[in-house]
Protein backbone atom coordinates (compact mmCIF):
# COMPACT_ATOMS: atom_id res chain seq x y z
CA UNK A 1 0.00 0.00 0.00
CA UNK A 2 1.97 3.39 -0.82
CA UNK A 3 -1.57 5.59 -0.54
CA UNK A 4 -3.98 5.92 2.19
CA UNK A 5 -6.70 8.42 2.61
CA UNK A 6 -8.45 8.78 6.46
CA UNK A 7 -9.87 11.73 5.93
CA UNK A 8 -12.39 13.03 7.72
CA UNK A 9 -12.81 9.35 10.22
CA UNK A 10 -12.77 12.20 13.37
CA UNK A 11 -9.49 10.48 14.54
CA UNK A 12 -8.65 12.39 18.10
CA UNK A 13 -5.64 10.07 18.36
CA UNK A 14 -2.89 9.44 15.59
CA UNK A 15 -3.66 5.77 14.44
CA UNK A 16 0.68 4.71 15.16
CA UNK A 17 -0.14 0.89 15.66
CA UNK A 18 -2.56 0.78 12.86
CA UNK A 19 -0.50 2.25 10.44
CA UNK A 20 3.06 0.61 11.43
CA UNK A 21 3.32 -2.09 9.20
CA UNK A 22 2.76 0.51 6.31
CA UNK A 23 6.50 1.03 5.29
CA UNK A 24 6.04 1.92 1.60
CA UNK A 25 3.35 4.21 1.95
CA UNK A 26 4.43 7.00 0.16
CA UNK A 27 0.70 9.13 0.61
CA UNK A 28 -0.77 9.96 4.12
CA UNK A 29 -3.92 11.83 4.09
CA UNK A 30 -5.24 12.58 7.91
CA UNK A 31 -6.88 15.50 7.03
CA UNK A 32 -10.43 16.88 8.81
CA UNK A 33 -9.92 14.83 11.87
CA UNK A 34 -9.89 15.93 15.47
CA UNK A 35 -6.23 15.20 16.12
CA UNK A 36 -4.45 17.46 18.76
CA UNK A 37 -0.80 16.38 18.51
CA UNK A 38 1.62 14.88 16.44
CA UNK A 39 2.93 11.85 18.62
CA UNK A 40 6.96 11.78 18.78
CA UNK A 41 7.92 9.31 16.04
CA UNK A 42 5.05 8.49 15.03
CA UNK A 43 6.50 8.65 11.51
CA UNK A 44 9.29 6.43 12.30
CA UNK A 45 8.14 3.51 10.29
CA UNK A 46 7.44 5.21 7.21
CA UNK A 47 10.52 5.88 5.60
CA UNK A 48 9.16 5.96 2.04
CA UNK A 49 6.40 8.89 3.07
CA UNK A 50 6.70 11.96 0.86
CA UNK A 51 3.39 13.72 1.20
CA UNK A 52 1.99 14.32 4.50
CA UNK A 53 -1.87 15.77 4.88
CA UNK A 54 -2.45 16.67 8.25
CA UNK A 55 -4.59 19.93 7.67
CA UNK A 56 -8.04 20.68 9.15
CA UNK A 57 -7.05 19.04 12.22
CA UNK A 58 -6.97 20.86 15.86
CA UNK A 59 -3.20 20.37 16.13
CA UNK A 60 -1.98 23.21 18.69
CA UNK A 61 2.20 22.30 18.56
CA UNK A 62 4.35 19.81 17.20
CA UNK A 63 7.80 18.79 18.72
CA UNK A 64 11.22 19.07 17.41
CA UNK A 65 11.60 15.73 16.32
CA UNK A 66 7.97 15.63 14.37
CA UNK A 67 9.59 14.63 11.41
CA UNK A 68 12.75 13.82 12.21
CA UNK A 69 13.01 10.20 10.24
CA UNK A 70 10.77 10.99 7.43
CA UNK A 71 13.38 12.52 5.07
CA UNK A 72 11.50 11.79 1.91
CA UNK A 73 9.09 14.16 2.60
CA UNK A 74 8.47 16.15 -0.02
CA UNK A 75 5.11 17.88 1.11
CA UNK A 76 3.94 18.96 4.47
CA UNK A 77 -0.15 20.33 4.53
CA UNK A 78 -0.70 21.72 8.43
CA UNK A 79 -2.94 24.44 7.16
CA UNK A 80 -6.29 25.08 9.31
CA UNK A 81 -4.65 23.73 12.42
CA UNK A 82 -4.32 25.62 15.59
CA UNK A 83 -0.14 25.92 15.66
CA UNK A 84 0.53 29.27 17.62
CA UNK A 85 4.53 28.17 17.26
CA UNK A 86 6.86 26.05 16.00
CA UNK A 87 10.22 24.54 17.20
CA UNK A 88 13.70 26.24 15.35
CA UNK A 89 14.65 23.16 13.97
CA UNK A 90 11.02 20.95 13.08
CA UNK A 91 11.43 20.93 9.28
CA UNK A 92 15.75 20.71 9.49
CA UNK A 93 16.96 17.24 7.64
CA UNK A 94 13.74 17.46 5.11
CA UNK A 95 16.65 17.87 2.21
CA UNK A 96 13.82 16.51 -0.02
CA UNK A 97 10.92 19.34 1.40
CA UNK A 98 9.21 21.24 -1.47
CA UNK A 99 6.74 22.64 0.26
CA UNK A 100 5.11 23.51 3.40
CA UNK A 101 1.40 24.64 4.02
CA UNK A 102 1.10 26.64 7.63
CA UNK A 103 -1.86 29.08 6.26
CA UNK A 104 -4.80 29.85 8.74
CA UNK A 105 -3.14 28.92 11.99
CA UNK A 106 -2.48 30.92 14.87
CA UNK A 107 1.38 31.88 13.77
CA UNK A 108 2.02 35.24 15.61
CA UNK A 109 5.97 35.42 14.96
CA UNK A 110 8.28 32.40 13.75
CA UNK A 111 11.69 31.83 16.03
CA UNK A 112 14.57 32.25 13.99
CA UNK A 113 15.75 28.89 11.86
CA UNK A 114 12.51 27.71 11.11
CA UNK A 115 12.16 29.19 7.84
CA UNK A 116 16.17 28.00 7.40
CA UNK A 117 15.32 24.98 4.91
CA UNK A 118 16.04 23.99 1.34
CA UNK A 119 12.45 24.30 -0.24
CA UNK A 120 10.67 25.74 -2.97
CA UNK A 121 7.18 27.56 -0.85
CA UNK A 122 5.91 27.87 2.08
CA UNK A 123 2.60 29.05 2.68
CA UNK A 124 2.11 31.63 5.91
CA UNK A 125 -0.93 33.44 4.86
CA UNK A 126 -3.95 33.86 7.10
CA UNK A 127 -2.01 34.14 10.33
CA UNK A 128 -2.50 36.32 13.06
CA UNK A 129 1.44 37.97 12.90
CA UNK A 130 2.50 40.21 15.22
CA UNK A 131 4.08 42.94 13.99
CA UNK A 132 5.85 45.93 15.46
CA UNK A 133 9.04 47.49 15.13
CA UNK A 134 11.29 44.46 16.93
CA UNK A 135 11.18 42.85 13.75
CA UNK A 136 14.57 41.84 12.25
Amino acid sequence: LTWLDLSGNHLMKFPMTQLQSLSHLKVLHLSQNKLEELPVRCLDAHLALERLHLDRNKIQSLDVKAFGHSANLTHIFLQKNRLDSLPPTVFQGLRRLEYVDLSENRLQFLSPGVLDINTSWVDLTFNPWHCDTKIE
